[in-house]
C-alpha cells in the first residue's frame, strides 16, 4: 500500500541521471527474492510501461521492468506471455530508442525457449519462431518491394513494416550475441530481407541493423539439423532478382561455410550445393556478383574444400574457349538493326561466359599465395591469350598478376624455376 503508489510516482519522473540507477534498483530488489511473495512489485512495473508519452519514459519503465523480470526468467513463463502479448503492437514503435529497448527485452522473454534434441518444443515459455512467423506477411512485403526508397515515407504499411523488421533483427542479434546455441532454422528468414535493404541508402539505421544481423548468422554455429534449411535459403536468395542481395548472400554464404566448415564437409551434398552457387553465381550478368563469386571460389580452393579440382579446371578452360562473336558494321534497314540487337547481345552474353572462366582460372592462381601448385604455370599460359579481349577480362587478368608478384615476391628465385620462358614471359 505504500510502496506501489511510490514506485508508480517514479517511473513517471525519471531523468536521464536517474535512469540507471532506478533500473539499478529494481533489478536488486527483486534479486533472490521469490517472485510470487514479491508479486506487488512485477505487477506495478507491467502497468502499461508504454504509454505514448516522452520515448524516454518509455524505455525507462521498460528498462525498470526488464531488470526486474530478468532476474527470475526460468519462473515466470505466464509473465513472459503477458508481456509478449502487450509488446507485440509496439514492435513498429515508431521511435528508434523504444524499439531498441524491446528488442532487448525480448531477448529476455524467450531466454527458455530451448531445443533439445529428442525432446518436445516447451510449452512453459514463448517460442522463438512463433513470433517470427506471425511477422511472415511483413517479411514479404519487404523482400518484394522493388523500391526500397518507399523506406522514407512514414505511414506507409511498407514502412511500418520495415520498422518491425529493424525491432526483429536487432532481437535476434541480441540472442545470438548473448547465447551459445547458435542459429535456429528460423533465424534464416531473416537472410532474404537482410540482404535485400543491406544496401539501402536513406535510413542509416536500417542498413547498419540489416549489416549487424546478417553478420552474426554468418558467424555463429549452424548446426547439422539446420544446415539444409541454411542452404535452401542461401541458394534460394541466389537466385534473387535483387542483384545486391546476390552479392550479399554470396558472402554470406563464405562466412558460413568457414565458420561451420567441418559440418559443411561432412556431408557430399551440401558441399555439391555450396560448389553450385558459386560457379552459378560466377556466370552472373552483374560484374560485382561473378568478382565476389571469385573470391568466395578462391577462399574454397585454398581451404581444399572443394573437390574433383581437375573437372573444374577444365570446366573453366572450356569457358574461355567460348567465342566472342564480331559485331555487325553500317547497319541501315530495320532488318539489319534487330540483327545487330541480337549480335550484341550474344556478344554480351559469350563476354560473360569467357569472363566467367577466366575468373575461374585466376582464382586457382589467388587460392595459392605462397605457393605454386604443378597446374599453375599453364593457367598462365591460357590467360596470356586473353589480355586483348573486351573488358573487363584484361582488368581481372592484371589484378590477379598483380596480386601473384606481391605475394610470391619474397621467394621468387624458388618460383619462377616453376615455370618455362613462355610461361615466364
Amino acid at each position: 500500500e505504500k510502496v506501489v503508489p511510490l514506485i508508480r510516482k517514479a517511473l513517471s519522473n525519471i531523468t536521464n541521471e536517474t535512469d540507471g540507477f532506478w533500473g539499478t534498483g529494481f533489478a536488486t530488489a527483486a534479486e533472490g527474492i521469490d517472485p510470487i511473495r514479491q508479486h506487488f512489485l512485477h505487477e506495478v512495473l507491467l502497468e502499461d510501461p508504454i504509454r505514448e508519452e516522452k520515448s524516454f519514459i518509455d524505455c525507462s519503465r521498460l528498462y525498470c521492468l526488464q531488470g526486474a523480470f530478468n532476474q527470475h526468467v526460468w519462473r515466470m513463463g505466464s509473465v513472459a506471455y503477458r508481456l509478449l502479448d502487450y509488446l507485440r503492437p509496439f514492435l513498429n514503435h515508431p521511435f528508434q530508442n523504444v524499439r531498441e529497448r524491446i528488442g532487448s527485452t525480448l531477448i529476455n522473454i524467450f531466454e527458455n525457449d530451448l531445443n533439445f534434441p529428442g525432446s518436445e518444443a516447451p510449452t512453459f515459455s514463448p517460442r522463438v519462431a512463433d513470433l517470427i512467423e506471425s511477422r511472415a506477411d511483413e517479411f514479404i512485403l519487404l523482400r518484394d518491394q522493388e523500391n526500397i526508397n518507399h523506406v522514407i515515407e512514414t505511414d506507409t504499411p511498407f514502412a511500418s513494416a520495415i520498422r518491425c523488421f529493424k525491432t526483429i533483427a536487432q532481437w535476434i542479434t541480441g540472442i545470438i550475441n548473448r547465447c551459445s546455441n547458435g542459429n535456429e532454422a528460423i533465424f534464416f528468414e531473416l537472410l532474404s530481407v537482410g540482404c535485400r535493404l543491406e544496401r539501402c541508402e536513406h535510413d542509416t539505421e536500417l542498413a547498419e541493423t540489416c549489416s549487424a544481423v546478417l553478420s552474426m548468422i554468418a558467424q555463429a554455429l549452424t548446426l547439422p539439423r539446420c544446415m539444409d534449411q541454411c542452404l535452401t535459403k542461401i541458394d534460394e536468395i541466389s537466385y534473387s532478382s535483387s542483384w545486391s542481395a546476390r552479392l550479399a548472400i554470396i558472402d554470406i554464404m563464405q562466412v558460413i561455410v568457414f565458420h561451420n566448415m567441418a559440418i559443411v564437409m561432412s556431408r557430399s551434398e551440401w558441399v555439391d550445393k555450396v560448389q553450385s552457387i558459386v560457379l552459378r553465381l560466377l556466370e552472373d550478368n552483374v560484374l560485382e556478383v561473378r568478382e565476389k563469386s571469385a573470391e568466395v571460389l578462391g577462399g574454397l580452393l585454398h581451404c581444399s574444400f572443394l573437390p574433383a579440382t581437375d573437372k573444374l579446371l577444365e570446366l573453366f578452360k572450356k569457358k574461355c574457349r567460348t567465342k566472342v562473336i564480331k559485331r555487325f558494321n553500317h547497319v541501315t534497314t530495320s532488318c539489319a538493326v534487330e540483327a545487330a540487337n541480337a549480335s550484341d547481345s550474344d556478344n554480351a552474353n559469350a563476354i560473360r561466359i569467357r569472363h566467367c572462366g577466366v575468373l575461374g582460372l585466376c582464382a586457382f592462381i589467388t587460392a595459392y599465395p605462397y605457393d605454386i601448385p604443378a597446374f599453375v604455370p599453364n593457367v598462365f599460359e591460357i590467360i596470356s591469350n586473353h589480355l586483348n579481349d573486351p573488358q573487363p577480362i584484361p582488368t581481372t587478368i592484371r589484378k590477379t598478376l598483380a596480386d601473384f608478384k606481391r605475394t610470391h615476391h619474397d621467394s621468387w628465385d624458388l618460383h619462377q624455376q616453376k615455370f618455362n620462358e613462355t610461361q615466364l614471359a
